[in-house]
């Protein structure tokens, strides 16, 4: 049954300039209101506490709020562009959130620890997910990134560990460190597939460039379908990724970098839709004890045989 819920508005004048405030008081839910000035959020209340929001977000109407049991659903409409740092981290009734298509940026854990969140929609037009964006959200099924975004950062999607299906746009062309560590399920990836990040610690002597961390390294995806006009898969990409059985390589594949799939000890089988085999690197496919299946077009079994790193780390199968 829907809950009663509140919209309290009134006026608000500050040395600055004067504003109206609107807050929006959700009764029964850890998220209790949104007060926002001068078209911009300034903080949200969590469990009667108020966070500080450091990059406010453009918000022009009023934000909706139905509360149904004990989840929450909340529409965010236009002309919102931003949301802002942490608007709503650790609400953990939330289960559902529209964003409007004026939205161009999810900042840095803006919904970090809604562990009850299922559903989220990203318009076509955001360009970038901030670090932790979405970390933790544990009841997350599906995540997909339209082609307008170019940037995914550190973090933005660790430990979703119920995704189903995560896709990503053709436009990326940054994944930070961790940015899906932790996620299941299959992903499918339109975009050339970034190179190993650098992960830097910073001490008394300066910045030291300490590892190189894969951009899907330890994550936990148990396929991956790599889409048409895709050409490179970046070094140490999947590492490590022991739930990955299957892997569909597309046919404008050219490049597999070193240590790409090293380490992905249950990769059973590798579709290459290829016609000629794209290069592989320095351990880009494991070597299991179980051979790994590679299922090429009919009139390339020959071509791929005669690569000694397809036909000496995998057994070369006609589709």
């Amino acid at each position: 049954m829907k809950r009663v819920f509140y919209i309290l508005l009134f006026a608000f004048v500050s040395c600055a300039a004067p504003e109206h405030i609107v807050s929006t008081h959700f009764e029964s839910n850890p998220l209790e209101g949104v007060v926002c000035a001068d078209n911009q959020i300034l903080y949200v209340t969590l469990d009667a506490q108020p966070v500080n929001i450091r990059e406010s977000a453009d918000f022009a109407q009023m934000v909706k709020s139905h509360c149904y049991g004990d989840y929450g659903v909340i529409e965010l409409t236009a002309p919102l562009t931003q949301i802002g740092s942490v608007p709503f981290a650790k609400n953990r009734q939330l289960a559902a959130v529209t964003l409007p298509q004026s939205v161009v940026k999810i900042d840095y854990g803006a919904f970090t620890g809604c562990q009850a969140l299922q559903y989220i929609n990203i318009p076509d037009g955001v360009t970038e997910i901030g670090t932790n964006a979405f970390c933790d959200c544990h009841s997350l099924k599906s995540v997909i990134i339209p082609n307008s975004v170019t940037r995914i950062k550190d973090c933005a999607f660790e430990d979703c560990w119920s995704l189903e299906h995560t896709m990503i746009g053709s436009s990326v062309c940054l994944i930070g460190e961790r940015a899906f560590g932790g996620c299941t399920g299959r992903l499918t990836i339109n975009c050339n597939i970034p190179t190993s990040n650098v992960v830097t610690e910073y001490g008394s002597e300066g910045p030291a460039i300490t590892e190189y961390v894969g951009v899907f390294e330890r994550s936990k995806f148990s396929e991956v379908i790599v889409g048409e006009g895709v050409t490179t898969i970046g070094s140490r990409a999947f590492m490590f990724n022991t739930n990955l059985e299957r892997v569909v390589l597309p046919t404008t594949l050219r490049r597999i970098s070193r240590y790409a799939f090293y380490g992905c000890d249950n990769l059973r089988t590798i579709e290459c839709n290829a016609v000629l085999p794209p290069k592989l690197k320095l351990c880009a496919i494991p070597k299991n004890e179980q051979l790994v299946k590679t299922c090429v077009p009919s009139g390339s079994v020959e071509r791929y045989r005669d690569v000694w790193r397809w036909n000496r780390r995998t057994i070369i199968e006609a589709q």
